[in-house]
């Protein structure tokens, strides 16, 4: 996990099993077909995919979100 991500309630990094972070947080991902990998990078794949985060109430923070096409 990056450094500065330390303070993270939550951190996924595609294709781990579990979040590296989740400090009362839970996140649930819906519409992946799978979860392809090459050269140490990971990405999940499908036709409508979704990210449902539930952090908890009362917190106000960033969400950072990281996309990237592959196959650009």
């Amino acid at each position: 996990m990056p450094a500065e991500f330390s303070s993270a309630l939550l951190y996924v990094k595609t294709g781990d099993k579990a979040p590296v972070v989740k400090r009362n947080t839970t996140y649930k991902m819906t519409g992946e077909e799978g979860i392809w990998e090459w050269d140490g990078k990971s990405a999940w794949y499908g036709k409508n995919l979704e990210i449902t985060i539930n952090p908890p109430q009362g917190v106000i923070r960033e969400l950072y979100l990281h996309f990237e096409d592959w196959n650009n």
